[in-house]
């Protein structure tokens, strides 16, 4: 026998078929389903919980980024572990970290120029190596001691650029001695003096060399 009741989740009025019938929509039923408490183990440190059906599958958000690290280790040929990660910055000191994920990216094949995703992937596994080994590989790798003032011409010959690096003189605001430059680079090399603080070391890839291919 029909009747009107309230949903038991959201409190609107609805005509209910029987007794058993409590929730106004399936989509009421189901929110109610998944939000219900239950005891969950932590996948992490095997702590026991109280969480939804649907919530989270960690007991604390410290476990949380554990797993995100875990999870974000893949097997395939084109993909970089954990300890792999670790052993490329410590090749690499000074590299700076969107250097550092350009060139991954490229070793992946990934036409994308950046990864936020990556970053914060190799963020936390510093943050994770320093609270376990005491040892800060962030600052080892934005160590900015490796870098070293080299003639301006030297780094637009190696580099390809037209520009000196992000806030050290010449760019689209002054362009004459650029334009000098790119005219009669011989002329430019004699006369031209400055200097700029920039690293041109290569990529050091140890154990991957030759799998850059």
């Amino acid at each position: 026998m029909a009747y009107k009741r309230s949903c038991d989740k959201c409190g609107a009025e609805f005509t209910a078929r029987d007794q058993k019938h409590r929730f106004c929509t399936q989509k009421c039923q189901i929110k109610n389903w998944n939000e219900q408490s239950i005891e969950k183990n932590c996948p992490v440190c095997n702590a026991t919980f109280t969480g939804g059906r649907r919530g989270g599958k960690t007991c604390s958000e410290e476990c949380s980024k554990i797993m995100n690290v875990v999870e974000n280790q893949h097997t395939r040929s084109d993909t970089l572990a954990d300890d792999d990660i670790i052993y490329l910055i410590m090749l690499n000191p000074g590299i700076g970290l969107k250097r550092f994920d350009k060139e991954v990216q490229k070793w992946r094949k990934n036409k994308t120029k950046t990864s936020s995703q990556f970053q914060n992937r190799v963020f936390d596994i510093c943050q994770f190596y320093k609270e376990d080994k005491g040892f800060d590989l962030y600052d080892l790798l934005q160590d900015s001691t490796h870098m070293e003032m080299i003639p301006l011409v030297e780094y637009l010959d190696k580099t390809g650029k037209d520009r000196c690096p992000p806030g050290q003189g010449i760019s689209s605001g002054n362009r004459t001695a650029l334009k000098r430059y790119r005219n009669n680079p011989n002329q430019y090399k004699r006369q031209n003096s400055r200097r700029v603080k920039a690293d041109l070391r290569e990529f050091n890839w140890g154990k991957f060399a030759q799998l850059e291919d």
